[in-house]
Formats: structure tokens, C-alpha cells, sequence
């Protein structure tokens, strides 16, 4: 367990916005309900997720944006489409996690 948690420092992974926004959450949700509430008021409702994708847009239209090429001043929509889904997932993704891992240190 511990080398797993040394890789995602060492490899970076943990320093993406939008991960440890994830764990913010993750942590928030941890103190703040039960599992039980966890699931059916934050997991099981549409609003987390529209959150989870409005922060990817934010994030990715403010600080990652991705060009069509080296000279051209257009943004590449497909890959930032992409790139979107991917941030939402990793935000979500990452909140999942931390809970378990709490859950799992508080036994």
C-alpha cells in the first residue's frame, strides 16, 4: 500500500487539479455524512456528476487548453472534448478512492 501511494507522488499523478480537487471532496464527504448518506445523496444524484463535468470544462477551457497544431490559433475540439471527460472521470474517480481509503484506515 505504501509503494502504491509513494508511485502517485513520484509519478506526479496527485498534483493534477483536478485529482486533488477530488480528494478534496472525497475528504469533505468523509467528515461530513455517513456512507450510507454518501451514497444515496451524493452518488446516486445527477448533480454531483453535472459538478464533476462543470469543473472539467472550467479547468480545461482556463488551463489546459490544447491547439490544433503549432501555428494554429483554433482549439482542437475533439481532443478537448476528450480531455473533459477524462478530467470529470478523474475527478470522480479520485473522490471514490479517498473515501475507500479512508473507510479503510478507519476501521
Amino acid at each position: 500500500m505504501i509503494k502504491g501511494i509513494v508511485a502517485l507522488f513520484t509519478s506526479g499523478a496527485i498534483f493534477n487539479p483536478m485529482i486533488l480537487l477530488g480528494i478534496g471532496f472525497g475528504i469533505l464527504f468523509e467528515v461530513k455524512m455517513t456512507y450510507e448518506q454518501m451514497m444515496e445523496q451524493v452518488y446516486k444524484n445527477y448533480h454531483f456528476y453535472l459538478l464533476a463535468l462543470l469543473l472539467a470544462v472550467a479547468y480545461n477551457f482556463v488551463f489546459h487548453k490544447i491547439y490544433c497544431g503549432e501555428d494554429c490559433d483554433r482549439l482542437d475540439k475533439g481532443a478537448m472534448a476528450g480531455n473533459v471527460i477524462f478530467s470529470a472521470l478523474k475527478f470522480v474517480i479520485s473522490s471514490v478512492l479517498t473515501i475507500a481509503f479512508i473507510e479503510v484506515l478507519a476501521f
